[in-house]
C-alpha cells in the first residue's frame, strides 16, 4: 500500500501495529513520528505512539499524545486512556485540568472524573459529577456513573438513589441500569430487592446467563438453595459460556454431597475460562478441585495482566481465605487496599471473607482504610512542576520597536513580530497562499470571513484561518484562528493574548528573550 502512495497513513498505522507486536519500538516511533507530518489530525497517529511510549516505559510522553488523542477523537476508546492515564494519574490529571482552562467543555470535565474513578478517588469523583450536573443539567450518564461512585465507598442508599433516577429518566427498560441496581442491592444485603430486579434481567434478556447466575447466588445468599440451583440450571440451559454459573452451580452440588457433578462443572470452567483477565474464575475451579499451586499462579497471572487495578489483588485475599491461608489473605487485602480497592459494602457480605471476618487483624484493617479517602492530588504539586517546560527564545529586536521571533507554522519555519497591541493571530495572504499550495494549509483550515482591530483601533477584513500547529522554541499550541489580511506587505503577528495561552510569558528585554513556562 505504501509503494502505491507514501502518504497512506492508514498503511502506516498498520506496519506501526505490527512493529509493536514485534517490540520493534524504534521503527514504530520513527514511522508515527513521520505518519504525523502528513496529516497532524489523524487520531490513530497518537492512539498508537502513546502506546509506543508506554511499551518504551515514557509514561509522561504517552500520557501527552493520550489527551492529543482524546482532543482528536470523536471516540476515543477509553481502555486505552485508563491503561495508559493510571500509570500516572496525577500527571494526566494535571494535564487535563490545563485543558479545561482553556477547553471548558464537557468532554474534557468528563476525563477528569474517569481520572478520578480510575484512581479510586471517588470522593472528587461525586463532587465533580455534582458539579456537571449543575452546569449541563440531569441526565442518565451522570446518574449511572455517579451511582457506581456512590457504590464503591459503601453508601449503597445513595448509589440505589442514583441508579433509580437514571431508569426513571429512560423509559423503565434499562437492562444495565436495572441489573446494576441489582447487584448494588445484592451487595448491600437486600436480597429479596436484587431477586426481584434480577427476575426483570431475565424478562429483558432471557437468553443470558449471568441474571439467572446472580439470582439464584441470591436465592442461595437467602437460604433458598433449591430455588438457586433452578436459576443455575435454567441459566446453563439457555446460555453454555457463561463460566461462572457453571462454578456457583458446582459449589452447590458440593454442598449437597454430589462431588462427581461438581467436578464436572468446575471442569467446565477450566475448559472455557482460558485468558488470565480481570472477571476471570478459573482460579477458584482449580482451588475446588485441589490444584491450589495452579489457582494460586493463575490468580497472579490476572494481576499481572491488569496492573493499576485494584480488583485481581481482593480476589487474591478471597482465593487465599478459601484455602485457610488466612494470614496471607490478610496481607492480600491490605495491598489491595494499599493499590485503590474501596468496595466495603461488598467486602461486608462477602461469604468469602468469612474465613478472616472475625480476625482482629481484619477488623484493624477495615477501619485504617475507611479513615484513609484515596485523593490524587496529594500529588499534584509535584505532578504540576513536572509538566512545566521552560523555552528561551532568543529574539530579534527591530527598528519599530517589535520584536521578531523564529517559529514554525504547520511546521513551516517563519519569523513572526511580537505585538503587544494585537488580539490575534494575523498573518498576510502572500504567506497564506504559499501554504494552501504546498499542503501547509487545507481547504478545511479555512473558516471564512471575521472583522479584526489593529493597534491603531482600525477595522480590517479578513480571512480566517485555523493553524493546526504554532511551536515556538520548544512550546506548542494547537488549533489557533488566525485572520489572513488581505495585503501582501502585512507581516506574521502574534498578540499577547494568544501568547498566553502558551502559560506564563515573559519578555527579557537586557537579553533579548522571550521565555515561556508551558504546563
Amino acid at each position: 500500500m505504501l509503494k502505491h502512495d507514501e502518504a497512506d497513513q492508514v498503511a502506516m498505522i498498520g506496519l506501526i501495529r505490527n512493529m509493536i507486536a514485534r517490540k520493534e519500538y524504534d521503527k514504530a516511533l520513527e514511522l508515527v513520528n513521520k505518519c504525523e507530518k502528513y496529516d497532524a489530525d489523524y487520531e490513530e497517529t497518537y492512539c498508537y505512539r502513546m502506546q509506543i511510549y508506554d511499551k518504551m516505559g515514557e509514561t509522561d510522553k504517552a500520557i501527552d499524545d493520550a489527551v492529543i488523542y482524546f482532543e482528536k477523537s470523536d471516540d476515543p476508546r477509553h481502555h486505552l486512556l485508563k491503561s495508559i492515564m493510571g500509570k500516572h494519574l496525577s500527571y494526566a490529571l494535571a494535564k487535563v485540568q490545563s485543558r479545561i482552562q482553556t477547553n471548558n467543555d464537557y468532554s474534557w470535565k468528563q476525563l477528569r472524573i474517569h481520572i478520578y474513578k480510575w484512581g479510586h478517588d471517588y470522593a472528587n469523583a461525586i463532587q465533580y459529577y455534582n458539579q456537571l450536573e449543575q452546569e449541563f443539567g440531569s441526565s442518565i450518564p451522570i446518574y449511572y456513573n455517579r451511582s457506581e461512585c456512590y457504590n464503591e465507598i459503601g453508601d449503597t442508599e445513595r448509589a440505589i438513589a442514583d441508579i433509580t433516577k437514571c431508569i426513571e429518566l429512560g423509559d423503565g427498560k434499562d437492562y444495565d441500569a436495572i441489573i446494576t441496581r441489582a447487584d448494588y442491592y445484592r451487595e448491600g444485603g437486600q436480597y429479596k430487592e436484587a431477586i426481584a430486579d434480577f427476575t426483570k434481567g431475565v424478562e429483558l434478556e432471557p437468553t443470558n446467563a449471568y441474571p439467572y447466575y446472580k439470582r439464584g447466588w441470591c436465592y442461595e445468599l437467602s437460604g433458598d438453595d433449591d430455588s438457586a440451583m433452578k436459576d443455575y440450571n435454567a441459566g446453563i440451559d439457555v446460555d453454555k459460556s457463561y463460566p461462572y454459573i457453571f462454578l456457583t452451580r458446582g459449589e452447590l452440588y458440593l454442598k449437597r454431597g454430589e462431588k462427581e457433578k461438581a467436578d464436572a462443572d468446575f471442569n467446565e470452567v477450566i475448559r472455557q475460562d482460558t485468558v488470565a483477565r480481570s472477571g476471570s474464575c478459573r482460579q477458584y475451579a482449580l482451588h475446588l478441585l485441589g490444584r491450589e499451586a495452579e489457582a494460586l499462579e493463575w490468580m497472579d497471572k490476572i494481576i499481572a495482566a491488569d496492573s493499576i487495578e485494584s480488583g485481581g489483588l481482593y480476589d487474591k485475599a478471597c482465593l487465599l481465605a478459601r484455602m485457610g491461608r488466612l494470614d496471607e489473605s490478610v496481607a492480600a487485602l491490605r495491598k489491595a487496599f494499599e493499590n485503590g480497592y474501596r468496595s466495603f459494602a461488598h467486602i461486608e457480605h462477602d461469604d468469602d471473607m468469612d474465613a478472616i471476618r472475625e480476625l482482629p487483624e481484619f477488623k484493624h484493617l477495615i477501619e485504617e482504610y475507611k479513615a484513609k479517602p484515596i485523593r490524587i492530588e496529594a500529588d499534584d504539586e509535584q505532578a504540576e512542576d513536572k509538566i512545566e517546560t521552560i523555552s528561551e527564545i532568543q529574539m530579534k529586536k527591530m527598528h519599530s520597536g517589535l520584536y521578531e521571533i523564529p517559529c514554525t507554522i504547520n511546521e513551516l519555519p517563519l519569523k513572526f513580530f511580537f505585538d503587544t497591541g494585537a488580539s490575534t493571530v494575523t498573518i498576510s495572504s502572500v504567506e497564506a497562499n504559499f501554504m494552501l499550495k504546498n499542503g501547509y494549509l487545507k481547504s478545511d483550515d479555512i473558516k471564512g470571513k471575521e472583522y479584526y482591530s489593529v493597534a491603531t483601533g482600525e477595522i480590517h477584513e479578513g480571512t480566517t484561518i485555523r493553524l493546526r500547529e504554532i511551536k515556538i522554541g520548544d512550546a506548542i499550541l494547537r488549533n489557533v484562528d488566525a485572520s489572513v489580511v488581505h495585503n501582501q506587505q502585512a507581516p506574521l503577528l502574534l498578540g499577547q493574548t494568544v501568547l498566553e495561552r502558551f502559560g506564563t510569558v515573559t519578555i527579557d528585554n537586557i537579553n533579548s528573550k522571550l521565555i515561556i513556562k508551558q504546563k
